[in-house]
């Protein structure tokens, strides 16, 4: 476990802020020096810290929908491990983790359409199909992802993916772009043009009209919270028909709360499933209890997972 100090919880939220964010400005953000602040991004990766800068695409701009897949798995170690594995392949999974306590593995799956994912979830399990003891399939409606205000306070807004399709087109170029900036969002302009064997002038260009169509909505950092000795749940939460009032107010409460990381509102037996990072299980314990007492008339019951290994994908559909 690793202790983070001032200077790099200052670091690491700029970071989450803008991953693209230049060193003279992280530097004058942080109050160091230019060569300081490599020096610090250098150790976080170094430690685990980490693990990647990631681009935050909204691929319901392009036409997909996503869908959640819950399942019980069971088995020996050796096989429940092979078929974790081969869902970590998938270029059609761009969320996925493994946790302990009301399912097993979980992940988030991109398809165009609800037949499209049906042969997709087809696909993925034949092989695995005797593993699995029950699962709980959803469409993700709308999925919000809050500023890491567990390392500070933050009024950033959060960003939106989901709540809405579109069918933008984007030709090879954008396609190679996309995926120079996922596999690593902090790339320098001059890295992506090697990459991709495209001009630093239109790598610009495309960037910027992607940022504006809302197709790239912000680059950021990916951080191992096991590193840092935290512990992350993911909850499951059934409401007692809310009014949108209800709901709002509830979701104004996640947003303001700096141990929530993430909402969604799905189509499921729950309504909606909040990502938590905590010190502690007790932590954890008492958050729940006072969400449940601030919103004792609107929440039925809740269930939760302790996530032990996370992924954030980054071969995903459209740009393998």
């Amino acid at each position: 476990m690793h202790k983070l100090d001032a200077i790099d919880r200052k670091l690491l939220l700029e970071l989450d802020k803008n991953s693209r964010s230049a060193d003279t400005w992280l530097a004058k953000r942080i109050g160091r020096s230019r060569e300081a602040v490599r020096y610090r991004i250098k150790q976080l990766q170094d430690k685990g810290i980490i693990r990647n800068f990631v681009t935050i695409v909204d691929l319901s701009q392009l036409g997909y929908q996503a869908y959640s897949l819950y399942a019980t798995v069971r088995g020996k170690t050796e096989e429940r491990d092979k078929f974790y594995n081969h869902l970590k392949k998938q270029h059609n999974i761009f969320w996925f983790a493994v946790s302990e306590g009301a399912w097993d593995v979980g992940m988030y799956i991109l398809a165009r359409s609800n037949e499209e994912f049906l042969q997709q979830k087809i696909s993925l399990l034949a092989k695995y199909r005797h593993l699995i003891i029950n699962k709980e399939i959803s469409v993700l409606a709308d999925l919000r992802l809050y500023p890491k205000k567990y390392l500070l306070p933050s009024t950033e807004d959060p960003v939106r993916l989901f709540d809405h399709l579109h069918s933008e087109n984007i030709d090879q170029t954008d396609r190679k772009v996309l995926k120079g900036l996922l596999h690593n969002a902090r790339s320098s302009l001059v890295e992506l043009s090697q990459i991709t064997g495209l001009s630093i002038d239109i790598i610009r260009g495309r960037m910027r009209k992607m940022e504006e169509k809302k197709i790239i909505l912000k680059y950021s950092v990916d951080i191992d919270h096991m590193a840092l000795g935290l512990q992350y749940f993911k909850v499951f939460i059934n409401f007692d028909n809310p009014t949108s009032a209800q709901e709002s107010k509830f979701i104004q409460y996640c947003q303001e709360k700096k141990e929530v990381i993430s909402f969604a509102r799905v189509a499921a037996s729950w309504d909606a499933e909040i990502g938590v990072i905590v010190e502690s299980f007790q932590k954890f314990n008492e958050f729940i209890r006072t969400v449940k007492d601030e919103f004792s008339d609107l929440i039925i019951d809740t269930e939760a997972a302790a996530v032990s290994e996370e992924y954030l994908l980054k071969d995903i559909l459209p740009f393998s």
